[in-house]
Formats: structure tokens, sequence, C-alpha cells
């Protein structure tokens, strides 16, 4: 997995989409749909992948196909 990937977490009663590394969320949104759509076009246009922590699933970009959790 690459060290940029972008991360989709549940922060109280919203989601915050973060990138692997960065000190700052790149956006908080109201749902979990909403975070995962900002997520997946933002890393489809930087070739990485989603990691959704709700769901423990690694979002392939490319095929867009749900994948076994990873170990870190």
């Amino acid at each position: 997995m690459d060290d940029r990937n972008f991360h989709v977490v549940e922060q109280g009663d919203s989601w915050e989409v973060w990138r692997q590394g960065d000190s700052m969320p790149l956006g908080t949104y109201v749902t979990q749909g909403e975070a995962e759509e900002h997520a997946q076009a933002q890393a489809d246009r930087e070739g990485v992948q989603v990691v959704d922590h709700d769901l423990g699933l690694t979002v392939d970009p490319v095929v867009d196909d749900a994948l076994p959790p990873t170990e870190a």
C-alpha cells in the first residue's frame, strides 16, 4: 500500500478524509458516502488507494473492488 493513501475515518457525528502522513484532515463530511466519494475521486487522480476504517477494507481505485483487510 502506498504511504500517501487516503483514509476515511468516523469522527463523532461526521466523517473525515485524511491523507496518510498529514497532520490535518483534507475534509470533513456529514455522511460516510460523501467522504468516501471525495476520497475516491482524489485517490483516482493520484493513483493511490482509499482505506475505509469503518469497514476495514481497502478499495482499489483501478478496479474499484473491495479487498480483504491488509496487515499494516
